[in-house]
This record gives C-alpha cells, structure tokens and sequence, in this order.
C-alpha cells in the first residue's frame, strides 16, 4: 500500500491540534494507531479522542475498545471502507462521534451516536461552524481546510 499523500498528512495535522485543543480532557492520537475493537476487527483510523473516563483503553502498542471520537479523512484509497466498513464497526462498538473529512470537497460530514446508532448530525464545509457533541464545543471548519 502507498503512504498517505503530503496534503493528507498535513490535514491530520491541523486536525490534531484543533481536537487537541477543543478537548475538554483525555488524550488525542494520531495514525498510525491500532484500535483493536473486538477479537476480529481491528481498525486503524486517522485521529481519535478517548475521553478521561471513556471505555475505551490505552495499552503500550494499542487501544481496546471504541474511542469516543473517530476522525477518516478520506483518500481514494481507503474513501469506500471508511464510509462502509468502518463506519459500521464504529457504530456497532460505541464510537460516540464519527467525522469522515472529504479533502477533495473540504467538508465534514458529522455521525453522532443517537438512540438506535449513528444518526447523521450533518455535511459541513468552510465558513460553517458545528457543534462537536462529543467535545462539547463549537468548532469552525475554516481553519481544518487552511
């Protein structure tokens, strides 16, 4: 498999410094990062934030469990798993808040989990701010894009 391309790389950076100063405690980690979800599925997202208090463990070489917020930026590469696969794994183990970033359109399509699993928070792109539920705090999508 390829390495990511430059531009993504620099996205997860702006990404991790947004998120990490955005959180209200807990840790912020960026890829590569094994998220081992259960005995069979194993993920490796872009970002994640795993609360203080959350169910989700740090161990030496991985993380057990769900984290609270998963962060994708797609590529065209792994766009389909993280939208499909990926998506669903999260919202089976309890992932509390999903963002798949689209560079190609610079958006950011928002899953929060809801009653009976991810519901759709909305897409949003530059200049529009959103509220990340599970940060508990407004973010502005302009800066995630520059």
């Amino acid at each position: 498999m390829l390495p990511p391309q430059i531009e993504h790389q620099r996205l997860i950076g702006r990404l991790f410094r947004i998120v990490d100063d955005l959180k209200p405690d807990g840790e912020v980690l960026l890829s590569p990062i094994e998220v081992c979800l259960d005995n069979y599925n194993i993920a490796q997202p872009d970002l994640v934030w795993i609360a203080a208090k959350s169910a989700c463990q740090i161990e030496a070489l991985r993380l057990v469990g769900a984290p609270d917020l998963v962060i994708e930026v797609l590529s065209p590469a792994t766009a389909k798993r993280d939208k499909t696969t990926k998506f669903r794994l999260y919202e089976q183990h309890g992932t509390r808040e999903y963002w798949i970033i689209d560079p190609e359109y610079s958006q950011i399509e928002v899953w929060k989990r809801g009653e009976n699993g991810f519901e759709r928070q909305g897409i949003y792109t530059v200049s529009d701010t959103f509220e990340a539920a599970a940060l508990s705090k407004p973010l502005e999508v302009t800066p995630i894009f520059s």
